[in-house]
Parts: C-alpha cells; sequence; structure tokens
C-alpha cells in the first residue's frame, strides 16, 4: 500500500498522518496507550504503532522529511514530503 500512496503524491506533494501513535518506548502518550490497549484486544493488529514504525515505512516508500508534531488535542500527526 505504501508505493501506492507515493505514485499519486505529486513531486514535493506532502502526506499527513493523523491519528493514535505511540512513542517508541510504547509508554506514551498515555491517550495513545490506552487507545492501543484496546485496539489489539478487538482488532487483529500485530502491535501498536510507534513514531519509528511510521518513519521507516515512510522512508522505505521514498518520502522524506519525515516529523512528527501534536495537534491541539494532542493527537498525533506525521508528516512527510515527496521529493522533487
Amino acid at each position: 500500500m505504501r508505493k501506492n500512496i507515493y505514485s499519486i503524491i505529486k513531486p514535493g506533494g506532502t502526506l499527513y498522518i493523523l491519528g493514535h501513535i505511540l512513542d517508541d518506548t510504547r509508554i506514551s502518550p498515555p491517550e495513545e496507550v490506552w487507545h492501543k490497549l484496546g485496539s489489539i484486544n478487538y482488532y487483529d493488529v500485530p502491535s501498536p504503532y510507534t513514531e519509528e514504525d511510521h518513519r521507516e515505512w515512510l522512508l522505505k516508500a521514498g518520502f522524506a522529511n519525515v516529523e512528527r508534531s501534536f495537534l491541539p488535542n494532542d493527537d498525533g500527526l506525521i508528516r512527510a514530503q515527496k521529493p522533487f
């Protein structure tokens, strides 16, 4: 799937991933830990996804300038750019 996303974004375009993103320690932020605990008990997912997981996927797909930030409600936001 990551190759499909990469192919539809124009060079210089930006991809945003909004959601529940754990720190690499997997123990914060607390709201995301609780969300992921619920998710792994309800959905068939291998593990909670961390900032580093997202970063690795995006870099493998060819994106650059991968950055994580937080919205005012503390939801995670990852931004990546397709090189020119």
